[in-house]
């Protein structure tokens, strides 16, 4: 099944430069991670090219649910109880700035990515989860995050109970991704099959980096780690 990100025009688009010698940095992957770090990069003043196999959004980042949001299932009721309350502040912070840096970002560079603020929603059909609910709205709302209890969704099916955060959002990733490549140094269709030391083999020939980030969804095999073979 296609996503629905894909459909429009602009996925169309080709940007396909030469590929440089020498570089100071390179991002492998073109998506949501790579894109963002190459913008912030290049806002750094540090010269910068993205090597994506296929094209810009293709991977993971095109599949995706398109919220932006600090709601990620019950995550602060098991931070506070795995790693603490403080832990959880950090991350709600962190999730919340995120979300205000993506609008600020979208608005800076004029990108027509249909941002939207909106509330998120984490329900429950069953009586067990209401209790959870309740302990992740106590968690949340001591972590910062605006959220409360309700009863109407708005979804086509009745639900035992949901928690509502506020002031969360939506947008187009590919449309976003777009806008914010016009000014990236990008070599799509570029496979890199290798990286040893500073050297980055592609499908399209050699690239020398002084900095490397791996912006891939899958991980290069590599040893020690073997990372790839955990996911």
């Amino acid at each position: 099944m296609r996503s629905i990100w894909s459909i429009d025009d602009v996925q169309k688009q080709e940007k396909r430069e030469s590929l440089p010698e020498h570089i100071p940095a390179a991002v492998i992957g073109g998506g949501m991670a790579g894109i963002l770090c190459a913008w912030f990069l290049k806002e750094s003043g540090v010269d910068t090219v993205v090597l994506e196999a296929e094209t810009i959004g293709s991977g993971q980042t095109g599949r995706t649910t398109a919220k932006i949001t600090s709601q990620h299932g019950r995550i602060y009721s098991r931070l506070a109880e795995t790693l603490g309350m403080e832990t959880a502040i950090r991350y709600a912070h962190a999730s919340q700035a995120a979300i205000d840096q993506y609008e600020r970002l979208i608005n800076s560079e004029g990108i027509q990515c249909g941002f939207q603020r909106l509330p998120s929603y984490l329900y429950t059909e069953c009586e067990e989860g209401m209790k959870k609910l309740e302990q992740e709205r106590s968690a949340a709302v001591r972590a910062g995050i605006p959220a409360s209890i309700v009863f109407d969704t708005g979804l086509p099916f009745p639900v035992k109970m949901a928690l509502r955060y506020e002031n969360q959002a939506q947008f187009d990733p590919i449309a976003f991704l777009y806008g914010l490549s016009d000014s990236l140094k990008i070599c799509q269709h570029t496979r890199v099959l290798q990286v040893k030391g500073h050297e980055i083999r592609t499908s399209r020939g050699i690239v020398k980096a002084e900095h490397i980030v791996f912006a891939a969804h899958f991980p290069f095999p590599r040893w020690p780690g073997f990372y790839s073979s955990r996911m």
